[in-house]
């Protein structure tokens, strides 16, 4: 090999850089995306794990309307900008009543409050801030969900968020880049001037098949951040006000969506949290045409007219992609199968933070 050729491929400053990047972002960011990794993991078996620690939640025979629970709490909280009750899963296992408050960081933006509900019962069996230390086992589930988003923090833990899954995939970007240039590199180093570690090898190894998963998982969670500005629904706006009217009870929206859909499972109830939004109702008729499908309804919150209605199939455009955003982050777009690479996925980044920790010791010592 000519000394030329051996110039001409020698590592210069942005070699440097992206190897000093890479160590940077996974010793700043590395333990976020461990924390976000496992937490992602252990929600993916979100559902058995709280049917295992709340088992007198398990849902009987009998069911209490979601319309009922969501007058109870209507009720109780009269103050409340506005009000939902929604079913998580389809068992009911799993039923939150959720309001929003002013954030007390940022009052500009909103925390909630979740409210865990028995079905079987129709009470509340606790009450809890969003993000806040579970009082309770029934709150656990939730708080490992505030984990996944940094919502522990609240509304700055949002904004933190946003940033840290930014430099979490340039960290990804950067480990691209560094092993494209090793391989330059060594083309033109002799086998006995090579000096690797098989934790080094399997660094690597992990790192370029599951990259791409990886990098499915952090930008649709980052898109995910956006929902509210990317769905057009958040911005539908009720028409029917006469004056300084105050909007209907959420009974009334569910009376009109029943009336269309009078079969239908309630999965979603909703009363607008600002002032001229519309109510929703989320429903699974059992026959006609959109028989097993969720249909989602937009009424006003002063006739209870339906302005919008739109299941998954009649999503276009940007609310298409929108829709797709929540099963392709927890892999349920992919059935089973999906979940378990979601779920293995979860585990990477603790994987490759110790290997690589390990492969730079050990070539330390090398060297």
């Amino acid at each position: 090999m000519s000394g030329k050729s051996m110039t001409t491929f020698a590592p210069g400053k942005t070699v440097g850089f992206w190897r000093r990047l890479h160590c940077w972002l996974a010793y700043t960011l590395g333990a976020v995306f461990v924390i976000q990794g496992l937490s992602g993991s252990m929600m993916v078996l979100g559902e058995p794990i709280d049917a295992w620690i709340n088992p007198e939640l398990t849902p009987g025979k009998h069911s209490v309307p979601l319309v009922e629970m969501a007058d109870a709490l209507d009720r109780q909280y009269p103050n409340a900008v506005g009000l939902g009750v929604k079913r998580q899963d389809k068992t009911g296992q799993l039923v939150l009543g959720f309001w929003p408050e002013p954030d007390p960081l940022i009052p500009s933006e909103r925390n909630y409050r979740l409210a865990r509900m028995n079905i079987s019962t129709g009470k509340v069996v606790s009450v809890n801030t969003y993000g806040s230390f579970p009082h309770s086992r029934y709150d656990v589930l939730a708080y490992l969900y505030a984990i996944h988003t940094n919502l522990t923090l609240g509304a700055v833990g949002r904004f933190l968020l946003i940033f840290t899954t930014l430099g979490l995939l340039l960290l990804l970007v950067a480990g691209i880049i560094n092993w494209r240039n090793r391989r330059k590199w060594l083309k033109y180093k002799k086998q006995a001037d090579i000096v690797d570690t098989p934790w080094a090898k399997w660094h690597r190894k992990l790192g370029l098949s599951s990259v791409a998963v990886l990098i499915v998982l952090l930008s649709s969670g980052l898109a995910l951040q956006y929902e509210t500005l990317l769905d057009p629904s958040f911005s539908y706006q009720s028409k029917d006000r006469v004056g300084q009217e105050h909007r209907l009870p959420l009974r009334k929206a569910w009376q009109a969506a029943t009336r269309k859909y009078p079969d239908a499972k309630a999965m979603l109830i909703m009363s607008p949290f600002w002032e001229g939004g519309t109510f929703r109702i989320d429903l699974i008729p059992k026959s006609g045409k959109e028989a097993g499908k969720t249909v989602e309804l937009f009424l006003d919150a002063y006739s209870a007219r339906i302005l919008h209605e739109r299941t998954s199939d009649d999503r276009k455009g940007l609310a298409y992609w929108v829709g797709l955003l929540e099963p392709l982050h927890g892999g349920s777009i992919l059935g089973v199968p999906g979940e378990i690479l979601a779920f293995l996925a979860g585990l990477v980044p603790l994987m490759m933070l110790l290997l690589g920790r390990a492969g730079a010791r050990k070539l330390r010592h090398k060297l």
